[in-house]
């Protein structure tokens, strides 16, 4: 008898523990917190290429959206949906008008792109930018056409008629808003990434600074560059299943590593050196020196295909960008 008590004690704690890693998976299910997350901010070492998921036949990916408990609040004000002339027709976008903006003071601009099938209304959301560069900032979510941006292999779209929109939107915002012209940025998740960087190769003369955040980085995206240096900023996990930080192939077009990207920025910015930084667990800073252009890489370790809540890549995404200025 007394070892069959002990089985049956033995059977109540192993099933009180389930219960409890069971009850905290669903708590954090709750709280909106995405598992790749929590697998970002703990070291791990990294993983041959060839150990990765084969991703050429999956459907272009963009974030798992974290979807706060209430959406921001927007007035009228605040968000605007807006609509430009385009060769490609009526094009839309949502401007976001910050709480602070005084037309008697040259506002800077962010442009935030989603990744491939977002919405303009679902990346203001999950990026969370409303509450780091909203405050200063207006803030322009562009929609793309057939949930694509250039130039990325699905995109229906002719060369540079991405490039074209964004021009167009600035030219249309300048008609009601006093802009900084000197203060003009860009970033995205996923394809917006590879488009945020397209720009910083396509228009260095309009943006004073780019960022992206597990950026797909097809080669169109970095080559025939304009002339000039564009403060670049990249965000990339080690583990991201779907655009792999070796580079690889998707959608049957070669796409760089995020070390490739990183380093053609470096070159194209006149960077003559560069140091390594270890700002906290499971995240590297590489960051250029002798620049023309700040440049840096934000690596995660063990991170996924996300955009990223730790660590929080809407803050270091405008504490980045913020600090940057061009010179008209």
């Amino acid at each position: 008898m007394i070892p069959l008590m002990q089985s049956h004690a033995s059977v109540r704690r192993v099933s009180s523990l389930v219960a409890a890693f069971a009850a905290l998976v669903i708590s954090c299910s709750l709280l909106g917190v995405p598992r790749a997350e929590a697998q970002s901010s703990i070291p791990v070492p990294d993983v041959p290429q060839s150990s990765l998921p084969e991703v050429s036949e999956l459907a272009p990916g963009s974030a798992v959206p974290w979807r706060p408990p209430i959406p921001p609040s927007l007035t009228p004000r605040q968000s605007q949906e807006m609509s430009v002339q385009t060769a490609e027709g009526e094009r839309s976008f949502i401007l976001r008008v910050p709480d602070s903006y005084n037309e008697a003071n040259p506002a800077p601009v962010l442009f935030a792109f989603g990744g491939s099938g977002d919405t303009a209304e679902k990346f203001l959301i999950y990026s969370q930018l409303h509450r780091t560069a909203g405050r200063e900032a207006l803030v322009i979510y562009p929609r793309s056409i057939n949930g694509a941006w250039e130039p990325a292999p699905y995109s229906t779209l002719r060369p540079n008629a991405d490039v074209d929109f964004v021009r167009a939107i600035l030219d249309e915002v300048r008609k009601s808003y006093n802009i900084d012209s000197s203060r003009i940025y860009a970033a995205g998740m996923s394809n917006g990434g590879g488009m945020a960087a397209t720009l910083a190769c396509r228009a260095p003369e309009l943006f004073a600074g780019v960022a992206s955040v597990s950026g797909a980085y097809y080669h169109d995206v970095d080559e025939g560059c304009a002339g000039g240096a564009t403060p670049s900023l990249i965000i990339h996990g080690t583990w991201d299943h779907l655009v792999h930080y070796d580079g690889g192939v998707l959608h049957g077009a070669p796409y760089f590593s995020v070390p490739e990207l990183h380093g053609r920025q470096l070159k194209r910015n006149g960077c003559t050196g560069g140091s390594t930084q270890h700002p906290g667990i499971g995240t590297t800073r590489f960051i250029g020196e002798g620049c023309a252009a700040e440049t840096e890489l934000l690596r995660v370790i063990g991170g996924g295909h996300n955009w990223y809540y730790i660590p929080d890549a809407a803050s270091e995404v405008w504490n980045f960008l913020s600090r940057q200025q061009r010179q008209l």
